[in-house]
């Protein structure tokens, strides 16, 4: 772990509680289906801390996010709090502003 920046170690460790928590609502409600789904969305982070890379943390944003989100959307529920990922946003923030001000270092 010793390459991954610590803003990004930071960052994905809390997308990581964060998501585990998740998975035990889910199960407590009796939801395989959304369990499945959140830890789709987990099971890669480990690798970004241990081998990180700028295009590792560009697929996560890129496409590991924007699949979550999608299966989030598209999943039936009574109601509509497994959408509800705002605890979520300020770590992919920090982790979109951090790929983002190392993408401009690269271009310079």
């Amino acid at each position: 772990m010793s390459g991954c920046p610590d803003e990004v170690r930071i960052a994905v460790v809390e997308l990581l509680r964060t998501g585990l928590l998740r998975i035990r609502r889910a199960a407590a409600a009796a939801d395989p289906a959304l369990c499945f789904i959140e830890a789709d969305h987990l099971h890669n982070l480990p690798t970004l801390l241990e081998s990180y890379s700028e295009d590792l943390l560009r697929f996560y944003l890129d496409v590991e996010r924007k699949a979550y989100v999608s299966q989030l959307g598209r999943h039936p529920a009574r109601d509509l709090h497994h959408q509800d990922v705002r605890e979520m946003q300020p770590l992919w923030s920090a982790l979109q502003d951090y790929a983002h001000a190392h993408a401009a270092d690269g271009a310079r």
